[in-house]
């Protein structure tokens, strides 16, 4: 049941991205914010209450359909598909980490998901809401890190580290801060 619905949240991404070869504009963002609708309520759900979901499955899945709805958005240049990509997958992974309780892997998601906003140029705000997300997941996870004792969080400091390392190789934070410093 839920790879019917996931399924058929790609076929709207698709039918999304044949309207916008039409030029049909709000239809597109209609599919796409039905897909992202679907998706995000499906991989919750199967995930939180229903259990037939890891959430590592849960993550990779929302980093799949969130990624092919920025590739929609990248090939079309909508910033408002990107918008409701970003949106499905922020929301999504925060609500995967709280239903369940795991954080690691909605973090890594969301670092996924936030390293190929940045590799695009899209508005700040875009780049900005992934940012803030990933923080919201990211400050419990150090906490949690810095309380435990002994090496029994491996997982959560590895997770910290790539973290750390994706946003580092992110181009998009520093030019946002240093270009208006600089007057450029």
């Amino acid at each position: 049941m839920v790879g019917l619905g996931l399924r058929y949240a790609l076929v709207l991404i698709f039918m999304a991205d044949r309207a916008l070869k039409r030029g049909r504009t709000i239809v597109a963002l209609f599919d796409a914010a039905t897909a992202a609708l679907i998706a995000a309520s499906l991989i919750w759900e199967a995930t939180t209450r229903l259990h037939l979901l890891t959430p590592a499955i849960a993550s990779s899945l929302i980093v799949a359909v969130s990624l092919a709805m920025l590739m929609v958005a990248r090939h079309h240049r909508s910033v408002p598909i990107a918008l409701i990509a970003v949106v499905l997958g922020c929301l999504t992974c925060i609500g995967v980490a709280i239903g369940t309780s795991h954080l690691v892997e909605p973090l890594c998601a969301l670092s996924i998901i936030g390293f190929v906003v940045s590799l695009f140029d899209w508005p700040l705000h875009i780049f900005t809401i992934v940012a803030a997300a990933s923080d919201t997941l990211a400050l419990p996870l150090i906490a949690m890190t810095l309380m435990a004792q002994g090496r029994e969080n491996i997982a959560a400091e590895v997770a910290l580290i790539a973290f750390a390392l994706a946003w580092l190789l992110s181009r998009r934070p520093a030019e946002a801060v240093c270009a208006p410093a600089l007057g450029l």
